[in-house]
């Protein structure tokens, strides 16, 4: 009888044993399923991109799953770049970190897009275990279209293509190669430079039309006092106040 007790005892811990075994060796990641977008605002898919307007609302959803346990989900929505941004927006970011409980989760994303803003952003859903496994992420490229922004093709600025890398010497003037162009009539271009965080002044010239060639501002000449790295902001305006900032950065030697 003793026997069998001890022999019972020792199946048991080995099948508890195994069955530990088997979950800590658990490879299987969660799961992000059925990835949906609510187009009924005009929203529209082009060569895997979706494309939005500006104030409208951006709606999605997707199913979360996992054999064990789910733990959390990150959603993250932000632009490429900050230089598509409106000078009044700010840095502007969408993340949402929450918890999750059980084998089975919804995530769902629903937020108006602002009149501000535009270009080229990233949207992106992670997915964790309880182990700490990841799903396969999924992420998603959409364009805010805004028609009401200025729209800037800048070719040069003096003899440089390369606005990252402007080369002037001390008191040097310039003039700006490009077109900017708008749905609503055009009011002002706004020059900041800023130098060590600190502006050095601003100017502002008159523009006019819905599309406007840049050689026609004239020379524009730069701050005397500026000497060494420097960074130039180049916000054009429309009549609605709408504007579009570009940062450029160089040196004067």
């Amino acid at each position: 009888m003793v026997n069998r007790f001890r022999l019972c005892s020792v199946f048991i811990l080995s099948a508890l044993c195994l069955f530990s075994c088997r979950k800590e060796e658990d490879q299987d990641l969660p799961v992000i399923s059925s990835p949906a977008w609510d187009l009924s605002d005009g929203s529209f898919f082009e060569n895997d991109t979706l494309y939005v307007l500006a104030n409208n609302a951006l709606r999605f959803s997707a199913d979360l799953s996992d054999d064990e346990a789910l733990n959390q989900y990150r959603l993250r929505f932000d632009p490429e770049s900050s230089s598509e941004l409106h000078p009044d927006q700010g840095n502007y970011l969408f993340q949402d970190i929450s918890s999750l409980n059980g084998t089975e989760g919804e995530v769902t994303f629903d937020v108006t897009l602002g009149e501000l803003l535009r270009g080229s952003w990233n949207f992106e859903l992670s997915l964790l275990d309880e182990s700490g496994k990841q799903a396969s992420p999924y992420a998603q490229a959409v364009e805010i279209l805004n028609p009401n922004l200025p729209v800037l093709q800048l070719d040069s600025l003096g003899s440089s293509t390369s606005f990252q890398n402007l080369n002037f010497s001390v008191g040097a003037s310039f003039l700006m190669h490009g077109n900017v162009s708008c749905q609503q009539p055009l009011d002002y271009l706004e020059l900041t430079y800023f130098q060590g965080g600190n502006s050095l002044g601003t100017s502002n010239f008159f523009l006019s039309g819905t599309s406007f060639d840049l050689t026609e501002l004239g020379t524009l000449a730069l701050p005397g006092n500026l000497e060494g790295d420097f960074t130039l902001h180049a916000t054009f305006y429309s009549q609605d106040n709408l504007g579009l900032k570009t940062v450029m950065s160089g040196t004067v030697n």
